[in-house]
């Protein structure tokens, strides 16, 4: 079994994916790399058998519904701006983890959504697409992912030398619970040096919770929103250290 974490960015240059294979008791990184455009995303999709994309997947239905209006000259809705800006699935994170995921409606991250959009569009050859999405490419936050597992990611994003020292200690920590995994060398000092190909790895690893089954289950209510807003998955708090045990 094959697992491919994605850790997208509005550019190719900050685009850092993830590929493991699995078998019983282990899970080898096989390609680990950062710079990837939609050409080279779109070649590794098929290899995997679960694709785990770090990337908004849809915007808040109610920021939707205000920019509407507001383009056809209407009122602007008075509506909450948690709803503006966060989307159901970014609250029941925040209410899982304490973390509120960035904003996709009024941070940055919505210029690398729009990416996202193009590419997954591009994928399902312009058919509709469920953006809850339980089959072959999910949404995930591995910054979430972390949290759910017990880790503290204060401070594992940047370029300092005080980052790349909580990358250090969090990606020890990682192997320690986390004993199946086999990482060279090369792949540990490049999640060292970018954080960008750490979450790539930790993307691909909640690609295996998701195969599994360890996931934390999506309230049923959030089902129709979440097909249009996009759905966070998230690996329930005790996945990690059996995702090698099941036959892979």
């Amino acid at each position: 079994m094959v697992t491919l974490g994605v850790d997208l960015s509005a550019q190719p240059k900050g685009t850092a994916w993830c590929v493991l294979r699995w078998s019983v008791g282990s899970a080898e990184v096989i390609d680990l790399g950062c710079g990837a455009d939609d050409d080279k995303l779109l070649s590794l999709f098929p290899i995997a058998d679960k694709v785990a994309v770090d990337v908004p997947f849809g915007w808040p239905d109610e920021f939707v519904k205000a920019i509407s209006a507001h383009h056809q000259q209407a009122p602007w809705p008075r509506t909450e701006s948690k709803h503006l800006t966060f989307r159901v699935t970014d609250r029941f994170v925040h209410q899982q983890t304490g973390r509120w995921p960035l904003s996709v409606s009024s941070d940055r991250i919505g210029i690398t959504a729009m990416r996202a959009a193009r590419l997954l569009s591009t994928w399902s050859n312009g058919k509709p697409f469920d953006r809850a999405m339980d089959g072959h490419i999910i949404e995930v936050y591995p910054a979430a992912a972390l949290r759910m597992w017990g880790f503290s990611v204060q401070g594992y994003k940047g370029v300092k030398s005080e980052n790349r020292d909580a990358r250090v200690k969090l990606l020890a920590g990682l192997c320690r619970c986390a004993t199946w995994l086999r990482l060279t060398s090369d792949a540990e000092r490049r999640c060292v040096a970018s954080d960008d190909e750490l979450d790539s790895l930790i993307a691909a690893i909640v690609a295996r919770a998701s195969i599994l089954n360890s996931i934390v289950d999506r309230p049923g209510s959030a089902d129709p929103v979440a097909r249009r807003e996009g759905w966070i998955h998230l690996p329930t708090r005790d996945s990690l250290s059996g995702l090698a045990n099941a036959e892979a």
